[in-house]
């Protein structure tokens, strides 16, 4: 039978070329999540780190006003961004107990402990000025 393309095609190396294409597409989109999931864990984490670190703040002796003037801001008082944080603004924060993490039934799978999921809040940029007495 005569190819009126002119290109004979091998089905078996078509189909492996396919697959080696597909996974490859699979695996960067794994690899995407994987990353993604990685760096929201450690927003997470800066978060709490900075909540901490106002309260901190407070106790040694700064007003949430003051802290303000400086340019910084409160972790309560930031917007929400898109997504998550957004949906999780509108529910009520769950708050952190003594209770040990549930055990997972599974022994591949570990158990999930649930942290507030707080508002992140990103601090301006402010000119500091050198303060000079006398003349």
């Amino acid at each position: 039978m005569n190819n009126p393309y002119g290109i004979s095609v091998d089905p078996d190396m078509a189909a492996q070329r396919a697959n080696a294409l597909l996974e490859s597409e699979i695996k960067a989109r794994i690899d995407a999540v994987r990353e993604l999931a990685q760096r929201m864990n450690a927003l997470d984490a800066a978060i709490l780190e900075y909540e901490l670190a106002w309260q901190a703040a407070k106790q040694a002796g700064w007003s949430d006003e003051r802290l303000r003037e400086i340019g910084l801001h409160s972790p309560d008082e930031s917007a929400p961004v898109a997504g998550r944080r957004a949906a999780a603004a509108s529910t009520p924060t769950p708050t952190l107990t003594s209770a040990p993490a549930p055990v997972a039934s599974s022994p591949s799978v570990a158990p999930v402990v649930q942290l507030p999921t707080p508002t992140p809040a990103v601090a301006p940029v402010a000119p500091v000025v050198p303060v000079t007495f006398g003349g």
